[in-house]
């Protein structure tokens, strides 16, 4: 994998304001709340997703989720590896939110299979990402899990509302065309 030097990487565009954005954040010098120090961030994208992953939680946590959000398309499949590899649940919640910031539509098979999980933390955050995607995609997986589920179960009664969310939006786009 390259860094952010081309459009794309494995499949995966970058938009070039979000190209330049991560340029940009990789050239300057944090300075750490906690330190007071300066630490200059990584300029390979590996690493720069890493970096952020270590301070996703703790008193960092909210400028990593930021800097990982603001990170170029790239970081997409990274950012599944490292939900993958992840043990903690809390942690695996994290990415995922951060995965559904991205609102990438290839990120579909993701969120269904995060949605399997037996975290509510997790499962949420996976059905408010295909919701937050929309489009047949979504209701696909969102029916094709539905179906799996008894009738009573509070996680079905979730899914039937995302479901009832992506067709209203689908309805309304499809009246305004």
């Amino acid at each position: 994998m390259r860094a952010v030097g081309g459009d794309s990487v494995s499949g995966w565009h970058v938009p070039e304001p979000r190209r330049r954005a991560w340029q940009t954040s990789c050239r300057f010098v944090e300075l750490s709340p906690l330190y007071g120090k300066e630490r200059q961030l990584p300029h390979d994208l590996n690493e720069y997703v890493a970096y952020f992953l270590d301070r996703l939680e703790g008193p960092e946590a909210k400028n990593a989720f930021h800097a990982l959000v603001e990170a170029p398309n790239e970081a997409v499949p990274l950012l599944v590896a490292a939900y993958d590899r992840e043990t903690r649940s809390s942690m695996r919640a994290a990415v995922v939110e951060v995965l559904r910031q991205f609102r990438d539509p290839r990120t579909v098979p993701f969120f269904a299979t995060a949605l399997r999980d037996d975290s509510q933390e997790i499962w949420s955050e996976a059905l408010d990402g295909l919701v937050t995607i929309g489009g047949s995609g979504a209701l696909d997986a969102l029916r094709c899990y539905r179906s799996s589920l008894s009738a009573s179960s509070k996680k079905a009664e979730w899914i039937d509302e995302a479901i009832g969310q992506i067709e209203q939006e689908t309805a309304s786009r499809s009246s305004e065309n």
